[in-house]
């Protein structure tokens, strides 16, 4: 059983998605720094339901979509209206389902980030900058996939719309669905090519500056972490770990010295800091289980811890980047982006007028052979560019210059067909007065065995008014002709079939019973196939003649014989 339009149509389309459905949540995962595997579950598992939840509600829409195609394919005598529909369905399809398509991916990762930031903020920590992070990616996405899936539907429903539009054609009916000019699709197509990756390197840019600080961040706290860490080592003394960390601390570093179990012992602001962050603290207390000494990140509020284990205390710095201006960095970003933007729609527009433009000289010059009909009088397309397109343009060219030549060529043999015709007219009323002035009958065959031919003598053995009556019938249609001993003629035996064999009858006599007063009929007929040049046969004639008064005339001399035999032998008998 075949595949239905909508199996194939999902298949080749979520099935190159696929590809880039694996790939952006890895992506993503590099984007927002989620580097360990206990993190990357709760957000694969998230990626999934939502992508399982989003496909099926997109694999339902293009079903619906798709219906009165897979009516139109499945009937086998569609009537007018189903044949709109489904003309309607295969020129909107592509221009609907991928602009459903790429909104989805649009709106993908935003519930994948809120998920995040509100169950899984302690134990996955989430730049300040995720949200328009992830603004961008979801744009990045959309632009991508517009393009992508708009080439896939327009690839697989275009001929199917190309035999739709064949039976619209044949029934008379206008094309129905949108129409969406060439030059709107390639403003489309170039601002989606020039959006994602530019959206996609000014998300990396964004979002690559952010952790950098986050690892200077990370990278002066453990600075600090150290040499708190060889004070802690000189000394066992309180007295001077204080002094170590009050020497250490600046206004956006918190040092701190905590016992082996993680209580802070020096410098109560750090201890209310810590215990304030909540995720800040239990990430610290998974990276003490893991290593003596580490860096945690806490990108949400900026800020780093890092510390260092010694045999009687734990080295402790929290440090806090300085305030930045995020609306002034927001600002700068949006100014590349609509600068690169600004230019994109510029050349989108000048690209696009640039091809649609020889299309639409092409296109009225098509238009005009259309609607003129006469072909001397049309212009040639200008070449612009020596491209695709000038080559086509040169093509229409030829094109026009062969059906100028081709148009004299069937003027020229219009003329002489119809001087042909005239002296072939001439020739058959000839032939025809010929045989309609032969006493036998002339019958003639195709190579199918239909009578093609019968003159005014064959139409009086079968006593018929006129050869309409009998032309294209099968041979010995209505006839039912014997040998002169009476038996039937099978038939094969017929002259005319056994000519169409290839055999020469010359001469044969046959009986056939006249269907008006039902006396036989004594024909003497003779037959010979017809060959075409290549000696195939084409068809086969047959001459019959009717010898009844022959045949009357001969019984009569037997009879006579016969009486005057039996008068001679009884004179002859009596002596």
């Amino acid at each position: 059983m075949a595949r239905s339009l909508t199996v194939r149509v999902a298949g080749v389309a979520f099935g190159v998605e696929l590809i880039f459905a694996v790939a952006i949540p890895v992506a993503y995962l590099r984007l927002f720094n989620i580097e360990r595997g206990e993190d990357r579950t709760p957000v694969l598992a998230i990626v999934a339901a939502l992508y399982l939840v989003r496909t099926a509600a997109l694999v339902g829409y293009l079903a619906w979509l798709l219906r009165p195609i897979e009516r139109w394919l499945a009937d086998s005598s569609p009537s007018a209206d189903l044949t709109r529909r489904a003309a309607r369905a295969a020129y909107d399809t592509p221009l609907l389902f991928p602009i459903v398509w790429a909104t989805t991916w649009l709106l993908f990762y935003l519930p994948v980030t809120l998920s995040l930031q509100r169950w899984f903020s302690d134990q996955i920590p989430l730049s300040a900058r995720a949200g328009e992070a992830t603004v961008l990616v979801g744009l990045s996405c959309f632009t991508a996939a517009l393009p992508l899936s708009y080439a896939i539907l327009s690839w697989l429903l275009g001929p199917i719309a190309g035999r739709i539009s064949l039976s619209l054609r044949e029934r008379g009916l206008p094309l129905p669905g949108r129409r969406l000019s060439l030059r709107a699709r390639l403003v489309v197509l170039s601002l989606s090519l020039i959006t994602a990756p530019t959206s996609w390197m000014g998300v990396h840019a964004y979002m690559s500056q952010a952790w950098t600080a986050q690892r200077d961040l990370a990278a002066r706290a453990g600075l600090l972490a150290d040499a708190l860490a060889r004070e802690l080592a000189r000394s066992p003394d309180r007295a001077v770990w204080e002094a170590a960390a009050r020497s250490l601390s600046t206004p956006l570093d918190l040092v701190a010295v905590a016992t082996t179990d993680g209580a802070i012992v020096v410098n109560g602001d750090a201890k209310r800091e810590l215990a304030a962050a909540s995720g800040l603290r239990s990430r610290f207390a998974r990276a003490r289980s893991r290593a003596p000494a580490d860096a945690v990140l806490d990108p949400s509020a900026q800020r780093a811890l890092a510390y260092r284990s010694t045999s009687t205390a734990v080295a402790l710095v929290i440090s806090q980047q300085p305030d930045r201006d995020r609306g002034g960095e927001l600002i700068t970003l949006l100014l590349f982006a609509l600068v690169a933007l600004s230019w994109a729609p510029i050349c989108a527009v000048f690209l696009a007028g640039s091809i649609a433009g020889p299309l639409g000289r092409i296109r009225a010059v098509v238009t005009q052979i259309v609607a003129l009909g006469d072909v001397e009088k049309l212009g040639r397309v200008p070449i612009f560019h020596r491209d695709e397109l000038g080559e086509l343009a040169q093509g229409v060219n030829e094109m026009i210059d062969r059906l100028q030549a081709s148009a004299e060529r069937i003027r020229r043999y219009g003329e002489d067909r119809e001087q042909a015709l005239a002296v072939a007219a001439r020739r058959a009323a000839e032939l025809d007065a010929v045989l309609d002035n032969m006493v036998e009958g002339v019958f003639a065959c195709d190579r199918n065995g239909a009578v093609t031919h019968m003159n005014v003598a064959g139409l009086r053995l079968r006593e018929l008014s006129s050869a309409a009556a009998v032309s294209r019938a099968p041979v010995g249609a209505g006839l039912e002709p014997v040998h002169p001993d009476g038996r039937p003629f099978s038939p094969a035996e017929l002259p005319l079939l056994r000519a169409l064999a290839g055999e020469v009858i010359v001469e044969e006599d046959g009986v056939l019973e006249s269907p008006g007063n039902h006396r036989p009929v004594f024909l003497r007929s003779s037959a010979a196939p017809i060959r075409e040049a290549n000696g195939a046969i084409a068809g086969a004639v047959a001459v019959a003649r009717d010898v009844t008064e022959v045949a009357d005339f001969d019984r009569l001399k037997d009879e006579f014989i016969r009486v005057a035999a039996h008068e001679l032998k009884t004179p002859v008998a009596i002596l």
